[in-house]
């Protein structure tokens, strides 16, 4: 039982309070921000026996793991995930937030392994560079980012450079930057005494590793007494090299002038920071720094090196100074500089802390990670289409433009399709496309199979052909236990029966005769499919009231789970303008499709040259079946001069063709709802289209409408098309159109029929 009304985050980290880094504060302040509106669990290895094993915290609940022992942090990787999963059971369906490369994220990608619909956040935090990153630990820190990577649903980083690790470690999707921050207050109000310090002072705030570069530091002390004999150096913080630099400045003669003060709570580090001149640390590498930001929000100037993550902190000359990597003299030069021209630091100083206000404050990084916590808990989304753009074909078009739209919102989306050269979609949209050169019945088993992997990164599936499609993705949901919606446009079935037999009929004649129509053992078989795929959906989705009245000829008593989804009609302010444009060529009619009988270009061709004065000319884009037979006809009624076949084109050079000519014509036996006309309204073209369309209850006034198996009636549209009177008044109908249902809208329809079918 769920006592909480509020969302809960688990997040993962391998040291929390009183262990305190850049990742430990960043969870804090973000958690505390954020207490109203999500429930916070902090899981984290106990490595102290003072420290309780559960606490109550300000900012949520922590659980530590293990015995109070240094070897806790392993522990973490084997007791987190049963720590969550017993948490779970109190607090229903959470989310799991991974916070840096360590063993703590590591577990979190653990319980994503084993519980696949859990929400998993990872941020990409990490100080030791990409070469650690790469071969740290034999290779296997490079290992387990990989693992960590491929678990997450969404990823986070806290610099640019980091960014790049994720996406050169195989992650794909958009990493969303989300710098660490800084309270801004907490080091104005610490720098409210009286500046300036006798003697100066250079402070560093620095764990004692070697990537930090604090040694650099100590070997520079020499040439900085040079100039300012009472120098003195603050370190704050501790770690394994303290011994060995604590060495290094009685070697050198510097001692004197070093004040190692160790770990220092928090809270005191702005106290510090203001009785300091200059912030030093010649990092030899660095995922971001957050020192550099406390540093800049205390005012001080600082110098750091062109490393990694410093670089989205650091401005040569704007913000601070660079020095070169191990290179002791040019660190003593930068800092001796800063101590000596005070009018040059205290700018430096000011341009940095107005970064840090723009950039770094917790409340607006709070908010981002508020935003992504929200995206992760969005429905993960397959899209099953028939096939993706360059191939000819609504299904393709509509699946595109669903996807992106959907990206947008900050969904996870998959796409699964037939054919292996579509077009890539946008950045972090997972793609697959299965080949057709299978025979068909291992073609459906491998899409199936496809559908079945992909479904585990799913919550639900849109199928956008319910046979083809509908089949395999209904077997893989069934196997899965997800649902899926099927949107029910064109008919596999009526165009395989019209390609055998070559009878002409709508698809309304069709199932109004499918009861007296003798199909072949294939059609048998797809009738069959698809009688059992439509009971299996949540939703039968329908563009138009016209296609869902057919659907209930063929397949009836299903009307409790119809909907209906306008398709995206182009806003009424793309068309204004594109219908004054003048035209390139504006004697040619143009069809684009496939050639196939339903297309009725056959009946096309003998009204065109029927109706078509003098100079006028007919181009048919596309490729299919009946490629040689209107080759034939064209050659038989000497039309070669007016008529012309060309290759098909992709859609944005197909849509500059549109934008080109005189008008298009799509006389179809029927046509659902045609993307291409689409394209038509968004450029101002003026169509001549089929009556048999769930497009005539939107567009009746807007373009000319022929019945397609009416051959005079066709003769006369096509003659009213290239009319002068007659063509203008069309194109200021067309002008006028203003349905503007656009992609945002169908989004939404799509996303409330979702959330109310989980």
């Amino acid at each position: 039982m769920v006592n909480d009304a509020k969302p809960a985050v688990f997040i993962f980290t391998t040291a929390y309070h009183p262990f305190v880094g850049g990742a430990e504060i960043a969870i804090q302040e973000v958690a505390e921000r954020l207490a109203k509106r999500f429930r916070f669990f902090v899981i984290t290895a106990r490595m102290r026996r003072d420290l309780p094993a559960r606490e109550e915290r300000p900012e949520g609940t922590v659980v530590r793991i293990g015995f109070g022992l240094p070897l806790d942090k392993w522990l973490l990787l084997l007791m987190g995930p049963v720590a969550f999963f017993r948490e779970r059971s109190v607090v229903g369906m959470p989310l799991v937030w991974g916070m840096d490369v360590s063993q703590g994220a590591l577990a979190a990608a653990v319980v994503k392994f084993f519980s696949p619909r859990t929400r998993f956040v990872l941020t990409v935090q990490y100080g030791y560079g990409g070469g650690r990153l790469r071969r740290g630990r034999f290779g296997l820190v490079g290992v387990a980012f990989r693992f960590m990577l491929g678990r997450a649903d969404l990823s986070t980083a806290i610099s640019n450079y980091l960014a790049r690790e994720a996406a050169h470690f195989g992650y794909r999707r958009p990493v969303k930057l989300l710098h660490n921050g800084v309270r801004l207050e907490a080091f104005l109000r610490a720098r409210s005494s009286p500046e300036g310090t006798s003697p100066p002072t250079v402070i560093t705030v620095s764990r004692l590793v070697p990537k930090n570069g604090v040694d650099i530091l100590i070997r520079a002390l020499p040439e900085i007494r040079k100039s300012f004999p009472d120098v003195r150096c603050h370190i704050l913080g501790s770690g394994p090299e303290r011994p060995r630099i604590e060495e290094l400045a009685r070697t050198l003669g510097v001692v004197s002038a070093v004040t190692f003060f160790g770990d220092v709570p928090h809270g005191d580090v702005p106290r510090y920071l203001a009785a300091a001149d200059v912030f030093v640390r010649p990092a030899r590498s660095e995922g971001m720094g957050n020192a550099f930001i406390e540093a800049l929000a205390a005012g001080l100037p600082v110098v750091g090196t062109p490393v990694e993550g410093i670089l989205d902190i650091i401005t040569d000359g704007k913000t601070g100074l660079f020095a070169n990597v191990d290179d002791p003299a040019d660190v003593a030069a930068k800092t001796i500089r800063l101590l000596r021209d005070k009018a040059f630091g205290r700018r430096l100083a000011d341009a940095g802390r107005a970064l840090v206000r723009e950039q770094f404050s917790w409340d607006a990084i709070a908010a981002g990670y508020a935003d992504v916590f929200r995206a992760a808990m969005l429905p993960r989304i397959l899209i099953a289409a028939p096939m993706l753009p360059p191939d000819i074909g609504g299904p393709g078009a509509y699946a595109r433009g669903l996807a992106d739209a959907f990206s947008k919102r900050g969904h996870r989306l998959s796409v699964l399709h037939y054919g292996t050269k579509a077009d890539p979609l946008g950045h972090g949209i997972r793609q697959a496309g299965i080949p057709l050169s299978a025979f068909l019945p291992v073609r459906l088993l491998r899409y199936a199979f496809a559908a079945w992997r992909m479904l585990g990164e799913a919550d639900i599936a849109i199928a956008l052909d319910p046979v083809a499609v509908g089949g395999p993705l209904a077997l893989a949901c069934r196997v899965r236990g997800r649902p899926f919606i099927i949107r029910i446009e064109g008919d596999a079935l009526w165009e395989r029966y019209v390609e055998r037999t070559g009878d002409e009929m709508t698809l309304r004649q069709f199932y109004e005769a499918l009861p007296r129509l003798r199909l072949n053992r294939r059609e048998r078989a797809w009738r069959r499919m698809s009688r059992r795929v439509f009971p299996r959906a949540k939703r039968s989705v329908f563009s138009s009231r016209w296609r869902q009245e057919i659907f209930s000829l063929g397949c009836p008593g299903n009307e409790g789970r119809m909907a209906r989804i306008e398709p995206p009609w182009p806003a009424s302010e793309e068309t204004g303008s594109k219908t004054q444009e003048a035209r390139g060529r504006n004697m040619v009619v143009l069809f684009a499709g496939r050639f196939i009988r339903i297309k009725n270009l056959e009946r096309l061709i003998r009204a065109f040259l029927a109706a078509a004065p003098a100079g006028w000319r007919l181009e048919l884009i596309g490729e299919g079946p009946g490629h040689s037979a209107l080759t034939r006809l064209i050659r038989e009624g000497g039309a070669g001069d007016r008529i012309a076949i060309r290759p098909p084109l992709r859609q944005p050079e197909l849509r500059r063709e549109i934008a080109s000519v005189h008008a298009f014509v799509l006389p179809s036996l029927t046509d659902v709802s045609p993307n291409v006309i689409l394209d038509c309204i968004a450029v101002g073209t003026p169509f001549l289209l089929t009556r048999e369309t769930g497009f005539y209850e939107a567009l009746k006034d807007t373009g000319l409408f022929v019945d397609p198996l009416d051959e005079e009636d066709l003769v006369a549209k096509l003659s009213a098309l290239m009319d002068p009177q007659s063509f203008a008044a069309c194109r200021d109908r067309l002008a006028k159109f203003s349905a503007g249902h656009s992609w945002e809208n169908v989004a939404d329809d799509w996303l409330n029929l979702i959330r109310n079918s989980l």
